[in-house]
């Protein structure tokens, strides 16, 4: 049996004058992508404290890129211009602490800068679910 359930999402956008490029480069400089194999391989050996203190060393400002999707080989081939990419970024310590109260909450954020009409300015947006425990996302000047 299927069920439809409504689910709100709010989106940040954040308008910037630096170019796509600078744009997609700071955000990987503030949060790095994780070796997912490697994270996998910390939880699989069952301590907790390894698997906080590996996310601590790896997400320096809270929160790890899991997941890039570069959507432009196939918005291009269908003759769009504009640049755009998407991150499935979180932290998966924090994630645990929300799935306890609501396991639908598993759900990560996802961050995406895209390039605006002007070629010379970037629009980054950021979705996350609408509820109670989700973490801000912030990016530290």
């Amino acid at each position: 049996m299927a069920e439809t359930i409504s689910h709100v999402v709010n989106r940040f956008v954040i308008d910037s004058e630096d170019t796509f490029d600078d744009v997609r480069q700071r955000y990987e400089s503030l949060v790095p992508t994780i070796d997912f194999a490697e994270l996998a391989e910390v939880i699989a050996t069952g301590d907790l404290a390894r698997v906080q203190q590996y996310t601590a060393e790896h997400a320096p400002h809270s929160f790890v890129n899991f997941w890039v999707l570069d959507p432009m080989p196939m918005m291009r081939l269908a003759g769009n211009q504009q640049r755009a990419i998407t991150y499935m970024m979180g932290n998966n310590v924090i994630a645990e602490t929300m799935f306890r109260h609501d396991p639908a909450s598993s759900c990560t954020h996802r961050y995406g800068p895209r390039s605006t009409k002007t070629p010379s300015a970037a629009r980054t947006s950021a979705s996350t679910s609408h509820q109670a425990n989700s973490p801000a996302l912030a990016m530290p000047a």
